[in-house]
């Protein structure tokens, strides 16, 4: 217990140390292969959420219709969206080596802080009414936009999950109390709002 009488903060292995730190060979191969299967899988996903970011912008850079669309026929990807989904992805991949070095863990804790931060600012704008002209700061949107109520800005569902995405990167390996991953429950609110 710490002085405030609250249990101490711990930070867990990473599951990647989990497969890498086992020398006793408690892991069975099976299990061994999962963690391996399930490596490959977060990085395939961390590196195409990047892609899809980055097909946003250059459809925004270019002024192709077609690329900022995520499903064709529903509201197109804000550009803000884009940056978060980039910096969100980079940051899991930055997270995933088996031996994630000082260097590596601040530049992702760096880009999850930059998810939140737009998602904050974003959710500012929704709860206070004011324009802090961040929404389109880069790229224009059409004043003819699908469903723009205000131009250049991600839905409100999005800052959420956007807050929740930060939150979980940067406490994906704090542990507060046995058993128990904040990271865990937050990646959950947000597969729930997708």
């Amino acid at each position: 217990m710490n002085s405030a009488g609250s249990p101490p903060v711990t930070t867990a292995a990473p599951i990647h140390a989990i497969a890498a730190s086992d020398p006793a060979g408690e892991l069975s191969q099976a299990e061994a292969g999962l963690l391996t299967v399930l490596r490959i899988y977060c990085e395939a996903a961390a590196i195409a959420v990047v892609i899809v970011g980055l097909i946003a912008l250059y459809g925004w850079t270019l002024g192709i219709g077609w690329m900022k669309y995520v499903v064709p026929g529903l509201v197109e990807m804000k550009a803000n969206t884009a940056f978060g989904l980039i910096f969100a992805g980079w940051s899991c991949w930055l997270l995933l080596p088996e031996e994630p070095g000082t260097r590596r863990r601040k530049a992702a804790q760096i880009l999850a802080f930059l998810v939140i931060l737009i998602a904050a600012l974003t959710g500012a704008e929704y709860l206070t009414g004011w324009n802090l002209h961040i929404d389109e700061l880069i790229f224009r949107e059409s004043p003819y936009a699908v469903a723009a109520s205000s131009p250049g800005r991600m839905a409100p569902a999005t800052v959420v999950a956007f807050l929740g995405i930060g939150a979980a990167l940067l406490l994906i390996d704090r542990e507060p109390w046995p058993r128990v991953r904040p990271a865990q429950w937050l990646s959950m609110l947000v597969a729930l709002i997708a």
